[in-house]
């Protein structure tokens, strides 16, 4: 049994501890973990039109986890989509910021160039700061921010992650056609 779905197994036995680290790591990024929390919602919920198992199912598939992709195609697409409002995403602000330093996952063309803009901008200001400490720890988030985003750009069109650490490869990840909905979007 794969240790998330233990996780869930728990989480219904009523382990708060399990549904947290669950919770964690689907926020984190992970897409199995993802996956797991969509089924922990439709089994507490047995429905599927449950709106946190339809946004977590949505986030695995997107992160291409092959179980997600399929249950989503049977039961999501079914129905058709579904919108979701800004009160039904159980993401919270911490979970939001802590995937953008994940290596896991895709991001379209423009939140990589708003990426680029934002550790430019970051690194500046970092460079007047005169605390060294903070220059250090400083530079280790940005550094991590950056190359993390770069991979998730680098997942969307299939290349590998290892390209990011060619410094000639990041201008040219910006303007590469992807697969991700924001390109898809661009194209109709």
């Amino acid at each position: 049994m794969e240790l998330y779905e233990q996780q869930k197994n728990e989480s219904l036995a009523g382990s708060k501890d399990s549904l947290q680290e669950l919770k964690n790591e689907a926020g984190a990024g992970d897409a199995s973990a993802q996956y797991w929390l969509a089924q922990f919602y439709l089994a507490k919920y047995n429905s599927t039109e449950n709106s946190n198992y339809v946004y977590w199912l949505k986030k695995a598939k997107d992160n291409g986890y092959a179980k997600a992709c399929e249950e989503y195609k049977q039961t999501i697409q079914a129905d058709g989509e579904r919108p979701f409002t800004a009160q039904e995403t159980p993401e919270s602000l911490f979970s939001s910021i802590a995937h953008k330093f994940s290596f896991t996952g895709e991001i379209g063309r423009v939140e990589y160039a708003i990426s680029v803009v934002l550790y430019v901008c970051l690194s500046i200001l970092l460079a007047k700061t005169e605390v060294s400490s903070i220059i250090s720890v400083g530079s280790l988030l940005l550094t991590w921010f950056f190359y993390s985003q770069g991979v998730r750009r680098l997942n969307d069109f299939g290349a590998s992650g290892w390209w990011v650490l060619f410094p000639l490869t990041w201008p040219f990840i910006i303007f590469v056609k992807g697969f991700y909905k924001e390109d898809k979007r661009e194209e109709s």
